[in-house]
């Protein structure tokens, strides 16, 4: 096992917007670090403010190597200047160095104003600029008298005390100018950094290392740090960690060079800790894990690299996959890297700037009043890169244009096919790069051809060089060129310097150029004429390009004619190196395989001269951010019509449903009247079947079909891209190309034709599938609903329908098959029993979907319909009904008319004789349930243990089952969900006290028994539960990774009470971290589930934690709103821990708003009053969590340290000792901070 361990010394920003020394930019601080890296993994761990003492003297010894390096440099330096890692001063004191130490040095002004000189050019500033540069929020007068009072300070500060003379020259000042003296009398280890990191590198080996360690010696942190937000430093902080980054790259080059392939790890472990994302760093890094035969670790090293480029929205370069890949399957590796360092990344700001005075950023692209692009954010981002790329081609163009013609496989394509179907949002996006490139300076050419110009030759280049030569106002030039070839005697030479006779061939495109001048050329034949025309093009764009780079976009390209097409492909070879950027639009399901155009895109795609981008349908997240400004069922309706075609969004957006509006109609038609009339009704017909069907159930549904004839006609669609076809064999399944096509030929067929075909494809379903009609239980039912079938037999396969679905925890569709159940039900008006058991199963599903009062009518309605004289069995089921009835009253936070419902169960169970068994169990782990929300955990606790006593029992009769059973049927066959239920819950208990260690252990058992019940929705919650007590434990990668397991599982069932749990617990993960606005949206949409449910312990918890993230952010008026709410709720449910949680938010408020009343002690000696009585309040109620009596500790002591009282430290030692022993990891770290800067 390999390890490295360093230290370091960083200021610390809360963050908190009240917290004076982090807004005046001073920090906390500065704190010990120590970094640990281990087998490429790293850790950083909190030391305090000093080092231990066998740690300083090694570092001292160490620090003191790169002074000897300098010393030359300090010769004659009276003063030097400390600004990476920790900005400080220091005075030559005869021989030695001694730390500036003064009250004067402390002050924020005096170290911001020496920083600006520092970073200033020439170390010198405008007096003028510096009061607006440094205190931009002050008014002029005061910011001027600060100046003042700051130069008076620094010049004392750089005079030492044996020669002032010498010293004043240091600082100079005069009515226009403040200066500092050079490097050489007033040192500073940025100046001496950059220096020798801008020095070129030696030829020796040995003196280029010793060169790269003393410019890395000198970087012991970022640049400046405690002007973290100041703009005049931010540029100079990138560079020069880019500088140090380079630097340690290069270093490590020379190790890998010399085979020293640990010491080469070492320096790329310093990068990686530093910019995680340093791509060059990661390719070394892979490159030498495989040396040392350490494959695995290389793999690992690329995903961490992968998720850190995924959270910037970021994708790993070919190069860095390429590595990965031979990594993964064992190739070797050649050291391809260079050993120069990167000095500098890309820039980020366009690199061209036209010649000519050409106005592009005014420029109207596309239509106007259009919403925000959404979902586009890749594809943009690919365009962008290829624009950019471009761009910096012209560094080394002249040279490249200059040199023969690059190979087919080196060529950077410049062209861009943007393919995908109508309404996909094609010329929406070329729009959008229109727009980016325009403001970049680059001039867009817009260029469309219609269906019915498709035989017009080059009719698309036409209209593109026309604008061209407007907007460029070259055509009058270009005119005047072509009819006067040579300039009179002193005439000045026309700004388009091209050949005549290169330029004649134009004319025939722009017959507006020509004159009476006749041709230069004799005849020629149509080949030479062709190439003498495309040259000329060629020659135009080039010579425009020089005066300003040019976006040409060809709108619709599938409508152009085959001359265009071959245009388009000669240019693509020939304009590399050149600022051009060709972007082609296509509907790729209009071109014919025979059609011209894609033999040229085939050519393209060999020569390497053109990228394909296939724009795919929109997730259905993006359509609903297009259309969010609607109402929320309407949304959801337009997100499933839509597929992902934003075109179709847009119009149903503004239609009434159900008509389809006609654009969308008639893009519908377009597509279906190119088909056969045979074809079209065939299409008709399987619309029936849905959005997707198989072939034999087509051709079973058809009376007297061909096959052949229906395979001709299919295989029409799917040339037409009406229709897409999946799978292999005989398996294949064909899909539409769009669901809106599926309703537009629905709607085509008559009422009488629809409901036949369907009653008839419900019958061939049936005999399809006997013995097994569950599979398609619920397209019978759709088919047999549709079709106006017989009540019941809709009846008996919607209960199949509904059982299978519920077997498969798709809750939702249950739910509705169901309900579809016991409406036809009706009809019959008969089978009581059977509408009990309907009603129980549709209950549940509504319990686990979060619809309790629904579940909670149902249960009551089976209730009341039973008798009171019961036979054990059915009254066992009559008591875990009431049971039901408490859970969901539980559910809804009334806690006392849930008790009420338990006890009516258990009384039932005494009333009938019966003193133990599953029943027992379920309605004690029930009651315990009920306790521990209420906060009586001691009585939770021994309901839970009495529960799992119950368990054990076995009964000497069962009722006779058959078939699908309930969960209430299943409790009294003795499942083993209840048991994994009853750890779960001492698992709950345990965490509440504080025994997190036990907490874990009980639901750890628990999961294992839901996992081998396969029952994925009390996995899913379960797994929230264990999130909850690893991010208390402050094992945060566990804790996400049973959230993201616990989220996946509770979308796919649709668990919508669980989703509300899944993310609060996200919501204390981002808090934990610090990440108070992550965690508000968190809270935020936790609290809209719970609304929904009308779950009121959560809803008064959620308010309390959300109302603190926003005080945390400064934001106290919608706090205050949140607060009161949490309050209200917390005082009409009577709970006491959303009371004590509430109360002990509020105080914390008061606690932030008195930080905030420094300027006015009495306001803020009442507010730190108030929080101490809330919080007090607080931990003298009962039944309160030991987390939460932690927290209020913790506010506590933050409110005797405010008031100066001794008690604080008692509190935060208790606090801190008591977190520490109940591996409540954060709230130790935080005592342990407040400890620091208590009195």
């Amino acid at each position: 096992m390999s390890s490295k361990v360093s230290y370091r010394q960083q200021i610390s920003y809360c963050g908190k917007p009240q917290c004076r020394k982090c807004s005046r930019g001073i920090g906390h601080g500065p704190y010990w670090y120590e970094y640990r890296t281990v087998n490429g993994q790293t850790t950083r761990t909190y030391i305090g403010k000093k080092l231990p003492p066998e740690i300083q003297a090694r570092l001292e010894k160490v620090a003191q190597s790169p002074n000897r390096l300098i010393q030359d440099e300090l010769e004659g330096a009276t003063v030097r200047v400390f600004t990476f890692g920790h900005f400080r001063l220091e005075r030559r004191t005869q021989r030695q160095w001694q730390p500036v130490s003064e009250a004067g040095w402390q002050q924020p002004a005096v170290r911001s104003l020496l920083a600006y000189l520092l970073c200033s050019p020439e170390r010198r500033a405008r007096r003028s600029q510096l009061p607006a540069a440094l205190w931009p929020t002050e008014d002029p007068e005061s910011a001027t008298r600060r100046l003042s009072r700051a130069l008076s300070t620094l010049q004392h500060l750089l005079t030492p005390r044996v020669s002032r003379p010498k010293a004043t020259s240091l600082l100079q000042t005069s009515d226009e100018w403040i200066s500092l003296a050079d490097q050489a009398a007033l040192w500073c280890d940025a100046s001496a950094f950059t220096r020798l990191a801008s020095r070129p590198p030696s030829t020796n080996e040995e003196e280029y290392e010793r060169q790269l360690r003393r410019a890395i010696a000198l970087y012991n942190g970022d640049f400046l740090p405690e002007e973290h937000h100041a703009p005049w430093v931010l540029s100079q902080r990138q560079k020069l960690r880019q500088d140090w980054l380079s630097l340690l790259l290069a270093l490590a080059d020379l190790s890998l060079k010399r085979n020293e392939t640990t010491a080469a790890l070492d320096q790329l472990d310093r990068i990686l800790i530093a910019d995680p994302t340093y791509e060059p760093a990661v390719q070394r890094f892979l490159y030498a894990l495989s040396l040392l035969k350490r494959r695995g670790e290389a793999i690992r090293a690329y995903h961490r690299f992968y998720q850190a480029l995924q959270k910037e929205q970021l994708s790993p370069s070919a190069e860095t996959m390429q590595i990965y890949e031979a990594i993964r399957q064992g190739h070797p590796l050649r050291f391809p890297f260079t050993t120069q360092p990167r000095r500098e990344r890309p820039p980020e700001r366009p690199i061209l700037r036209p010649e000519k005075p050409i106005q592009t950023g005014s420029q109207q692209i596309g239509r106007t009043h259009q919403n925000p692009l959404v979902g586009r954010e890749q594809e943009l981002q690919q365009l962008q890169a290829l624009l950019q790329e471009i761009e910096e081609k012209q560094h080394g163009a002249a040279q490249r244009r200059s040199s023969a013609v690059p190979l087919y496989t080196q060529r950077r394509p410049q062209c861009m096919f943007l393919l995908g179907d109508a309404g996909i949002g094609k010329t929406r996006l070329a729009e959008e790069l229109g727009r980016i490139g325009s403001q970049r300076g680059w001039l867009v050419i817009w260029s469309r051809v219609y269906q019915q110009e498709s035989g017009i030759p080059y009719h698309i280049w036409t209209e593109a060089l026309r604008k061209l030569l407007v907007e460029t106002e070259l055509f009058p030039t270009l005119r005047s060129k072509l009819l006067t070839p040579v300039p009179a005697v002193g005439e000045a030479a026309p700004e388009l310097m091209l050949p005549s006779a290169s330029l004649q061939p134009l004319k025939a495109l722009l017959p507006e150029l020509a004159g009476p001048q006749p041709p230069l050329y004799p005849s020629l034949s149509p080949e030479q004429d062709q190439l003498r025309l495309w040259e000329a093009t060629q020659e135009l764009l080039i010579e425009a390009s020089q005066s300003v780079p040019l976006l040409i976009v060809l709108d619709d390209i599938q409508w152009t004619d085959s001359s265009s097409g071959e245009l388009l492909g000669y240019l693509a070879r020939h304009i590399d190196g050149y600022p051009i950027f060709l972007l082609a639009t296509c509907r790729e399901s209009e071109l014919a395989p025979t059609h011209p155009l894609r033999n040229y895109i085939a050519h393209m795609q060999r020569e390497h001269t053109i990228n394909m981008l296939q724009v795919k349908p929109l997730s259905r997240e993006a359509i609903g951010k297009m259309v969010a400004h609607l109402p929320e069922e309407m949304v959801e309706r337009i997100q499933e019509k839509a597929a992902g075609n934003p075109f179709f969004a847009e119009e149903l957006a503004r239609s009434t449903p159900p008509a389809l509006p006609g654009s969308i109609a008639a893009a519908l038609d377009h597509r279906l009247n190119r088909l056969s009339r045979p074809c079209q009704h065939t299409l008709c017909n399987a619309a029936i079947l849905g959005g997707s069907f198989e072939f034999h159930m087509l051709s079973s549904l058809e009376h007297d079909a061909d096959e052949d004839t229906l395979l001709e006609q299919l295989e029409e669609a799917l040339q037409s891209g009406v229709l897409i076809e999946e799978g292999s064999g005989s398996r294949i399944t064909y899909h539409f190309w769009h669901p809106l096509m599926v309703d537009h030929l629905y709607k085509a067929l008559s009422r009488i034709r629809r409901a036949r075909l369907h009653q008839r494809a419900a019958t061939i379903l049936e005999e399809m599938y006997q013995g097994r009609t569950d599979e398609v239980a619920a397209a019978i039912v759709h088919h047999l609903i549709r079709g106006d079938a017989e009540p019941a037999r809709i009846v008996h396969y919607a209960e199949i329908a509904g059982d299978h679905a519920q077997a498969l925890s798709a809750f939702a569709e249950a739910e509705k098959h169901y309900q579809f159940a016991l409406h036809y039900l009706e009809k019959l008006d008969q089978q009581s029993e059977r509408r009990t058991a309907l009603q129980e199963r549709l209950a549940e599903c509504l319990m686990i979907r979060g619809n309790f009062q629904e579940a909670h009518n149902l249960y009551n309605e089976i209730l009341q319909a039973q008798g009171h004289a019961l036979p054990p069995y059915e009254a066992q089921k009559q008591a875990l009904l009431h049971g039901e009835v408490g859970r969901a009253w539980r559910n809804k936070g009334e806690t006392t008319l849930a008790h009420q419902a338990c006890e009516q169960g258990m009384q039932i169970l005494r009333e009938a004789g019966i003193t133990s068994g599953f029943a027992w169990a379920r309605l004690l782990y029930q009651q315990g349930s009920i306790y521990s929300m209420e906060g009586r955990y001691t009585a939770a606790w021994e309901a839970a243990q009495r529960a799992l006593d119950y368990f054990s029992y076995q009964p000497d009769t069962q009722h006779p089952t058959s078939g699908f059973t309930t969960r209430l049927e299943r409790t009294l066959q003795g499942d083993q969900v209840n048991l994994g239920n009853i750890r779960r819950l001492l698992g709950q208990v345990a965490a509440a006290e504080g025994r997190l260690g036990v907490a874990l252990e009980h639901l750890t058992i628990a999961r294992n028994i839901f996992e081998q019940a396969e029952h994925k929705r009390l996995i899913g919650h379960v797994s929230c539960d264990l999130s909850y007590v690893l991010i208390k434990m402050g094992r945060l990668k566990e804790a996400q990774a049973a959230l993201r397991h616990a989220r996946t599982l509770a979308e796919q069932i649709g668990d919508t009470p669980l989703m509300g749990v899944v993310y609060s617990n996200y919501g204390e993960l981002a808090a934990s971290q610090k990440n108070y606005e992550e965690a508000e949206s968190w809270y935020q949409k936790s609290i809209v589930l719970a609304e929904q449910h009308s779950d009121k312990v959560y809803i008064s918890m959620r308010c309390a934690q959300l109302a603190l993230m926003q005080g945390e952010q400064g934001k106290l008026s919608v706090a205050t709103r949140q607060i009161t709410r949490s309050i209200r709720t917390a005082r009409a449910i009577q709970n006491n821990p959303c009371l004590g949680t509430a109360l002990i938010v509020l105080g914390t408020l008061r606690t932030i708003q008195a930080d905030e009343a420094e300027t006015m002690p009495i306001l803020q000696k009442h507010l730190l009053r108030c929080a101490r009585r809330d919080i007090e309040r607080a931990l003298h109620l009962p039944g309160l969590e030991a987390e939460l009596l932690l927290k209020g500790k913790l506010a506590l002591a933050a409110v005797a340290v405010r008031q100066g009282t001794a008690e604080a430290q008692t509190l935060l030692a208790e606090v801190e000792a008591s977190a520490t022993r109940s591996s409540f990891t954060f709230l130790s770290e935080q005592a342990h901070e407040l400890r620091l800067q208590a009195p």
